[in-house]
């Protein structure tokens, strides 16, 4: 569960920060980083960047793809939204980070798909707890 994620991370920083480094290597979005594709990188390279998986040589269909990229997203939305389990001890990735990832997200260019996938999951975890912290700045 995203609690005992948040209370085990909260005894121990690098927990969080290995675990925050996966979802980010295998969602660049929650970053969040929209790469753009290097003059001598492959197409098949650029996508293995961007969170696509390779199978047997071949890469992942887009919707495959962007199912797990809403996943990473409702995930990382659910970490920072938990209440931290330990009383007295700050949420080391808490609900100031989903305000910082909103805001960064809603400031990029968006790209087609992926931006309105992510933003989606994000918000479908965590409006709530937005809403009640941020009220109608949110």
């Amino acid at each position: 569960s995203t609690q005992s994620t948040g209370g085990i991370w909260q005894q121990n920083a690098l927990f969080g920060e290995l675990f925050l480094g996966q979802l980010h290597r295998h969602c660049p979005y929650t970053v969040p980083a929209y790469w753009s594709r290097g003059k001598d990188e492959s197409n098949n390279d650029y996508l293995k960047r961007l969170g696509y998986s390779e199978v047997d040589g071949k890469l992942e269909e887009k919707e495959k793809f962007l199912k797990k990229m809403e996943g990473c997203m409702k995930l990382y939305g659910a970490i920072v939204t938990a209440t931290p389990p330990y009383q007295g001890k700050v949420s080391p990735c808490g609900i100031s980070q989903g305000w910082v990832w909103l805001s960064r997200v809603l400031n990029m260019q968006p790209i087609p798909d992926i931006s309105a996938t992510v933003l989606h999951a994000f918000l479908v975890t965590a409006s709530h707890c937005m809403l009640r912290k941020y009220g109608a700045q949110f």
